[in-house]
């Protein structure tokens, strides 16, 4: 859920006047805001990645473990991805009971 913009501290942001007023013209053809037409560039370039999004790829990433035949060194790589990604589940995840129960019946069955 999002904050109701009221609620949002504003944010200076220092910027060369080309580029403003690159971002004014944009905003002005796309009929919005300057803030609105900064976020939603900002939006697009750094979405917010859901639980299961990570958990998907980190079951990609098992299944490529799984399979893993090649040279020691592609195992190594597909270990190193997979345990980082792990990682930033584990970190990044709201500590909720039921997220909790997903996570350990995932870790259970891999």
């Amino acid at each position: 859920m999002k904050e109701q913009i009221s609620n949002i501290s504003p944010f200076g942001l220092r910027i060369q006047s080309d580029l403003k007023n690159r971002i004014a013209q944009k905003a002005k053809e796309n009929k919005v805001s300057l803030n609105a037409e900064i976020t939603s560039t900002l939006e697009k370039a750094y979405p917010k990645v859901t639980l299961l999004e990570q958990m998907a790829k980190l079951n990609a990433l098992s299944k490529i473990l799984i399979q893993a035949t090649e040279p020691k060194d592609i195992l190594n790589v597909a270990k190193l991805q997979y345990d980082t990604l792990y990682e930033e589940i584990i970190k990044d995840r709201p500590e909720t009971p039921d997220i909790d129960h997903i996570i350990e019946k995932y870790m259970r069955n891999r």
